[in-house]
């Protein structure tokens, strides 16, 4: 994923709100980034920041529902594995 445009970085206090709340800000046509204390406080209150990216490399390891998706990664990553293995 390399989005361009406006987004927001939160941490996991943000996603917690969010799952109870409706956002304080319109998150349509934006992305949500989970970013950990790796911000600078800096923004909409200390769990929240509105950046503009220009090709910002970002690796999706979340769905929207909060499920990780690193274990379908691994068996994906296992089964081309596989297959190249038996090449």
């Amino acid at each position: 994923m390399i989005p361009n445009g406006d987004m927001y970085a939160g941490c996991d206090a943000v996603h917690a709100y969010l799952m109870k709340n409706p956002p304080t800000v319109d998150l349509n046509d934006t992305a949500l980034y989970h970013c950990g204390p790796v911000m600078l406080k800096n923004g909409i209150g200390d769990t929240m920041w509105h950046l503009r990216a220009q090709a910002f490399a970002a690796i999706v390891t979340m769905d929207a529902h909060g499920n990780s998706l690193h274990a379908g990664v691994e068996q994906e990553s296992g089964s081309a594995l596989e297959a190249l293995e038996s090449v």
